[in-house]
Parts: structure tokens; C-alpha cells; sequence
């Protein structure tokens, strides 16, 4: 009886152990698994991380290689110049054109008026075409640097170039022959103005304009009072024969024998420019 009480014993500790046991095992192997998750998380976030700081080593190289080419080739005066006319000239309406142009809105109506009749259809220019065979002219305005390439009037301005139309289309708001009828009305006018050595007596000296001639074909003089402020300017500037592009104030003198005559009572500016 002893015996078998003891064995009975022994049958119950082993079987109270043996599911000790168990229930240690599933212990330890759950603690396991959750640490497998939670090192699964975080290798999952520390893969999404280093996808980040690759991509923005990728970024970083990108903008060095630019920033060296950058380096190595600035955009010069020339390169911006050159952009700008290429731009300008690919425009299909003079709308587009007005985000090229200084002072857009003031000279909106003004284009409108001008490309009415004739229509909007310049002659397209490459950027590497006008780097590789026209000259840049720069020379101080009244508030900015101009440039002049052909016939372009490129302004430098703080936000970058912008053409100056009026100047680049040699625009008149009254034509020459248009105030030789209104006698002793003034108006600026642009024109290629050149020293006409052969009118010159006591009281005045003329000079001529590229192209301006009355409707019977002959010549448009302006005149200057000899001696004058004006006179003394305009002439040290084109006695030697140039031709310089300048912005007049005129005043209708008289249409006689077949020439029309204008004084000539301020230079508004040496270039076709006014800024």
C-alpha cells in the first residue's frame, strides 16, 4: 500500500512538472515571436528610412552636378540676350509676346494698334544663330545698361532682360509726314540721323534721316539754329558722316518747293531707347 501511494506520488509531481514544462515552452516561445515582430517592425522602418536618405543622396548629387556645370559655363550677358530674342521672335501672337517686352500693359494698346493691319510675324532667331554671327553694343541708358544686337533693344533690368518694343520696332506715333502738315505742332520721332553737309548757311544746319523723304521722294530736313546748345551737340555727334539711331523733339516748320522742314528743339535720347 506504501508502495503503491509513493508510486502514485511520484505519477503526479512528473505529470505537474511535465506540464510545467509546457506551459514554459509556450511561454518563451510567444515572448520569442513578439520579439521577431517587433525586430520585423523596426527593420521594415529601418528600410523605409534608408530608402529616404538614399533618395535624397540621389537629389543632393543631382543638384552638385548641376550646380558644378553651373559652375564651370555662367550664363553670360550674350547667352541671356540671345535666349530672349529667340523667344520673343518664336511668339505666334503679339499677346504672347507682351511677357518679353518692358512695361506690357502701357504698351499693350500700342501693339494692339500697330499689328492690326500688318499682323504679328517676326522673323524667328535662334539663340545659336545670333551668338555666332551678330555683335552686342552696350551702352548706359537714362536708368538702365542696353544692349542693342541687330535690331533688338534688350534692357537689363533687376528680374532680368526685357526688350524694349518700341525701340526694337523703331515705333513713331506720328510719322514725320504726318506732322509736316500740322506747322508748329511738335512730336518725337525716331530716325537714322545723318549730317547733310550740303544745306548749311548762316542761320541753320541740316540734317537728313534714313528713309524719311516727302511723298514726292524728296528730302526731309531738320534743322538746328547754329550755335545753339542743340546745334553744337547734334553736330560733334555727325559730322564725321555716322549715322546715329536717336530719338528727336521736331517742330513743323513749312512744306516748301517739294522738301518738308522740321526744327529740331531737343534731343530726347542717343539711341532709340528711352530707358
Amino acid at each position: 500500500m506504501k508502495k503503491s501511494a509513493l508510486l502514485s506520488l511520484l505519477l503526479a509531481c512528473t505529470l505537474s512538472l511535465s506540464a510545467q514544462s509546457k506551459q514554459d515552452l509556450q511561454n518563451t516561445i510567444n515572448n520569442l515571436n513578439q520579439q521577431v515582430g517587433q525586430l520585423k517592425a523596426m527593420l521594415d522602418a529601418k528600410s523605409e528610412q534608408l530608402d529616404q536618405a538614399n533618395q535624397t543622396i540621389a537629389a543632393l548629387q543631382q543638384k552638385l552636378a548641376s550646380g558644378a556645370a553651373a559652375a564651370q559655363k555662367p550664363a553670360t550677358y550674350r547667352d541671356s540676350i540671345a535666349d530672349l530674342i529667340e523667344k520673343y521672335t518664336s511668339c505666334t501672337s503679339w499677346q504672347e509676346a507682351l511677357r518679353y517686352v518692358m512695361e506690357p500693359e502701357r504698351v499693350r494698346p500700342i501693339m494692339q494698334k500697330y499689328y492690326a493691319d500688318q499682323g504679328f510675324s517676326p522673323t524667328i532667331r535662334t539663340a545659336e544663330e545670333i551668338l555666332k554671327n551678330e555683335a552686342f553694343r552696350r551702352f548706359n541708358g537714362k536708368n538702365y545698361v542696353i544692349y542693342k544686337c541687330v535690331n533688338f533693344y534688350a534692357v537689363q533690368t533687376p528680374d532680368g532682360y526685357r526688350l524694349d518694343w518700341e525701340a526694337t520696332v523703331e515705333y513713331n506715333p506720328v510719322t514725320h509726314t504726318e506732322l509736316a502738315d500740322k506747322i508748329g505742332q511738335s512730336a518725337e520721332i525716331r530716325g537714322y540721323f545723318h549730317y547733310a553737309s550740303y544745306y548749311d548757311n548762316d542761320y541753320f544746319r541740316g540734317f537728313t534721316a534714313g528713309g524719311m523723304y516727302n511723298t514726292d521722294g524728296n528730302s526731309t530736313f531738320f534743322l538746328t539754329e547754329k550755335g545753339s546748345a542743340i546745334d553744337k551737340r547734334l553736330f560733334a555727334m555727325l559730322k564725321n558722316g555716322a549715322d546715329i539711331d536717336m530719338i528727336l523733339k521736331i517742330k513743323s516748320l513749312r512744306d516748301s518747293e517739294g522738301y518738308q522742314y522740321f526744327l529740331v528743339t531737343d534731343i530726347i535720347s542717343t539711341s532709340f531707347s528711352k530707358y
